[in-house]
């Protein structure tokens, strides 16, 4: 009996250890505040021994453990909410550079159809001035006229020839003259 009281009293240390447990500290570290073991020597009872192992006591290294698992979930939960919250930040400024790189992306195609659009405007202009121009060389070299050339009609020329002419016209540019002058 003596050695089964010595081995029950040792699995209730192991399977209990409420001195790690209990952060209150207000009814004592437990047990061993009271004297001498004698269970384990002369086969008597706990001589001031710790309060009742398992049921007794003051219980307040259960209500600790409690309140650890609670802090601990609170933090898991935080560190969650945290995880999404970043996540929810990365996608944001992911959609912001994407739609950045839209943007940045529209604006240079934008210039290169306007660059395009002026140049290819620019060499029609050109070749419909000349076409309207006289069509002689020497007409060519010394500047557009406006008069239509010989043989065609007016309602014989297409559309973008009597633009040309509209605009020459608007603007006045005026032929340089044949001879040099002195001045």
């Amino acid at each position: 009996m003596i050695r089964f009281h010595c081995w029950r009293r040792m699995a209730q240390r192991l399977r209990m250890p409420r001195r790690f447990f209990n952060l209150a500290d207000d009814g004592g570290a437990g047990g061993d505040d009271g004297g001498v073991d004698g269970g384990c020597v002369d086969g008597g009872g706990d001589i001031g021994g710790d309060g009742g192992g398992y049921g007794g006591g003051d219980g307040g290294g259960l209500v600790s453990v409690v309140v650890m698992v609670m802090l601990m979930v609170v933090v898991v939960v935080i560190m969650m909410l945290m995880v999404v919250a970043m996540v929810v930040v990365v996608v944001e400024m992911m959609m912001l550079l994407v739609l950045v790189v839209m943007v940045l992306g529209m604006m240079v195609m934008v210039k290169v159809v306007l660059k395009v659009t002026v140049v290819v405007v620019m060499v029609m202009m050109v070749f419909v001035m000349i076409n309207a121009g006289d069509q002689s060389p020497l007409g060519r070299f010394r500047g557009i006229t406006f008069d239509y050339p010989k043989g065609f009609l007016q309602s014989s020329y297409p559309l973008a020839v009597d633009i040309a002419h509209n605009m020459l016209n608007r603007l006045y540019v005026r032929p340089p003259p044949l001879t040099p002058t002195l001045i």
